[in-house]
């Protein structure tokens, strides 16, 4: 089993930073100590692109299941298979299993403000379960979640031979409610936006007045959501 004895962070603190990642206690053991199956390295090859987020291992902090927090050196996202990759101390590749995980962050540069995040553990829907990882597009209770599905296509005219194949990504938006775990697929424009805000709703319909929007893109709908999570 893990040892949980060292300096750990709940789900509840601030945004993660380069400024206080360090201050996140590692794992004591590798984390096959209490989870993990074996992953062979060349599943993928001859296949055009890469299966993962960050296509070499990086460091970052994963959030278990229990609410525990702890920093983590080698870990990479495979989002064709949606599973979480770790190096042990001994440089074997393990895949962790299936709902270990809540809660990841990689920090993709060095210099970052902050951390690119994800997070699982949602009632399952159409298309998604339980364990399937959602990239969160802002910070706070109110969110927009990405799901990131990679899948492996072959080429035009070709065969099914790995050598004509390559990975394709679909990406599909959620609007979510971190507090009541409430995921809903989004759709464009602002009357699902306000329905799904509730008693946010008139806050939320004044900021996209004065910011005359029309909630039809991402990048929109997160800085609506931005708003009403300062409010």
């Amino acid at each position: 089993m893990l040892s949980l004895n060292l300096a750990t962070k709940s789900q509840g603190s601030p945004d993660f930073t380069v400024s206080n990642f360090s201050m996140i206690g590692k794992l004591k053991y590798n984390l096959g100590d209490m989870m993990g199956m074996p992953f062979t390295a060349g599943s993928y090859i001859n296949i055009r692109g890469s299966a993962y987020y960050i296509d070499s291992f990086a460091a970052g902090v994963i959030g278990l299941s229990n609410g525990k927090m702890y920093q983590y050196d080698q870990l990479k996202l495979n989002l064709h298979s949606n599973q979480l990759h770790f190096l042990t101390p001994d440089g074997q590749e393990r895949v962790a299993g299936e709902g270990a995980i809540r809660k990841l962050y990689f920090f993709v540069t060095s210099d970052s403000s902050h951390p690119v995040a994800f997070s699982s553990g949602y009632t399952s829907g159409y298309g998604y379960s339980s364990s399937t990882f959602f990239e969160e597009m802002n910070q706070g209770n109110l969110q927009v979640l990405r799901q990131i599905s990679r899948t492996i296509v072959n080429d035009v005219g070709t065969s099914s031979s790995p050598m004509g194949q390559h990975f394709v990504d679909q990406s599909i938006y959620y609007l979510a409610d971190q507090k009541a775990k409430k995921l809903v697929k989004w759709k464009k424009g602002k009357e699902q936006l306000l329905e799904f805000l509730g008693p946010d709703a008139a806050l939320a319909d004044q900021f996209i007045t004065e910011k005359k929007i029309n909630c039809r893109s991402v990048n929109e709908v997160v800085d609506v959501l931005t708003y009403v999570n300062g409010q």
